[in-house]
């Protein structure tokens, strides 16, 4: 059996390890004037596409509804994103991306230091990373309790 100790070295090995990789997208989205958030948001909605609401968004991204719908508020302020009414459901809205939004998305989704960072993986390594993290991501919601399937973005797009 395991000790506590070596699981919480891993979980904060794992917490250094993304903390570090997100502030490096961080300082590279800064050039962009975006934020990692704000990119990561475009980057989901141009995958959902045409159905992207704020309750799928917030599901993609582990977050509440209300708090996806504040960054939206305030990217939408920022003339990134649009709501559009539903016709079929007139209490539902839908995310479109505006022309300004697209281009800070076409120009934030060229990232750097993400290939960079994973580079030092091999081809082999990478396939057992993905299966440990699907292992992992697959035991956190179901420990989280959440019954819907999660989405995840295609590996081949």
């Amino acid at each position: 059996m395991r000790d506590i100790y070596s699981d919480y070295y891993l979980w904060v090995l794992f917490s250094q390890t993304r903390d570090a990789i997100s502030k490096a997208r961080e300082r590279e989205l800064h050039s962009q004037d975006i934020s990692e958030r704000h990119a990561q948001l475009l980057f989901i909605i141009e995958l959902i596409g045409r159905n992207a609401t704020p309750a799928k968004i917030a599901r993609w991204l582990f977050r509440e509804p209300h708090s996806i719908s504040e960054i939206i508020d305030r990217m939408e302020k920022q003339g990134l994103l649009q709501k559009v009414k539903d016709l079929d459901r007139k209490n539902q809205v839908r995310i479109k991306i505006t022309k300004k939004g697209y281009d800070v998305y076409q120009r934030s989704f060229i990232p750097k230091n993400i290939p960079d960072t994973l580079s030092v993986l091999t081809d082999d390594e990478r396939k057992q990373f993905i299966s440990s993290l699907m292992k992992l991501r697959k035991a956190a919601i179901k420990r989280v309790g959440i019954r819907y399937e999660v989405p995840l973005p295609p590996i081949d797009k």
